[in-house]
């Protein structure tokens, strides 16, 4: 395939970078283990149950490890960061093997699937920030935007193709079967982290508390306007419509200094962590005022507020991707 071919510059980082490789296939089987396996537990959690309720609130509990957003940067900042993500699959690994286990003996309660939920989320969204992180490590400034492109691609498929093979196992082999298949891919997750220990690096010598790392990183991008208009653009998005995609993530890394990376990045998962809010705050705004009006507004607000923000960070428009 040739280099010169827009497939070819697409698939660059993947092709010519060993470590990048590696570490894309183990993005892929983790997030296809996470969507996966949210599925099959919402599923027990409904068969178990039968109540609307009670599953959204299995769903709230597995998305609320994205409000430890902040920390789990000021943790990635600290530390290892592959050495964290070997952790996470490994603790998303054990603890769902476990959960499964049990669904199969029919011995899972509605709480151990809510628990579950919640182990798959303490393993995804407080990793996040050392798994962005970790790009530039792999692959530098000049490649970083086609390499967050090349994961923002593995999780979108993820997301489609997860539970749609959660769904046809559920069909072929039952709900409690499901669960225990595709448990499996986080040890290809793990297996494929592995030859990247050498990789791993402790970025800055940070030894003040978590705390007080999260609070100097939230006044460090408070003072950077690119950085933060780039972080209320992503909280709008997640507000009102649609998650704002690649670009979020590489300018963060190019806008801030690479000792603020996972702090930045934490922010960023709490921003996103904005949608179990918003979808009830637009829930309850659609059976009001209906589904078409609640569209309409949510675009118009979105479309305001990213033209506000761009006003108020004109520099953001003519940014070229140098160190600021």
């Amino acid at each position: 395939m040739s280099t010169g071919t827009p497939i070819g510059r697409t698939l660059g980082s993947l092709r010519d970078n060993r470590a990048f490789r590696l570490f894309w296939f183990s993005n892929l089987f983790f997030f296809g283990g996470v969507w996966t396996q949210t599925l099959v537990l919402g599923w027990l959690a409904w068969e178990t149950t039968h109540s609307d309720f009670l599953v959204a609130v299995y769903t709230a509990v597995r998305l609320a490890p994205l409000l430890l957003g902040p920390f789990a940067g000021a943790f990635a900042d600290r530390h290892n960061r592959v050495r964290l993500l070997i952790v996470a699959a490994s603790w998303a690994l054990v603890t769902v093997s476990v959960v499964a286990t049990l669904a199969s003996l029919g011995k899972a309660s509605y709480w151990v699937l809510v628990v579950g939920g919640l182990a798959i989320g303490l393993a995804q969204s407080p990793s996040q920030p050392a798994r962005a992180s970790l790009v530039m490590d792999l692959v530098g400034r000049e490649n970083l935007s086609n390499a967050n492109a090349l994961n923002s691609m593995a999780l979108n498929m993820t997301q489609v193709i997860g539970p749609a093979v959660g769904g046809l196992m559920i069909t072929g082999l039952g709900a409690p079967a499901a669960l225990s298949v595709s448990t499996f891919w986080y040890a290809i997750s793990l297996v494929t982290l592995l030859p990247l220990r050498e990789y791993g690096r402790v970025v800055g010598g940070h030894t003040g508390s978590a705390l007080r790392m999260v609070t100097s990183g939230l006044r460090d991008l408070a003072r950077n306007r690119l950085a933060s208009t780039v972080l209320l653009i992503t909280l709008a998005a997640n507000t009102l419509l649609w998650p704002f995609g690649v670009l979020q993530t590489t300018l963060l890394l190019m806008t801030t200094d690479e000792s603020l990376h996972g702090r930045a990045l934490g922010v960023q998962e709490l921003a996103i962590g904005i949608m179990p809010l918003a979808s009830l705050a637009l829930g309850a705004f659609a059976e009001h005022y209906g589904v078409d009006i609640t569209t309409c507004v949510s675009a118009v607000l979105l479309v305001a507020g990213v033209a506000a923000l761009g006003l108020w960070t004109p520099a953001l428009l003519r940014y070229s991707g140098h160190v600021r």
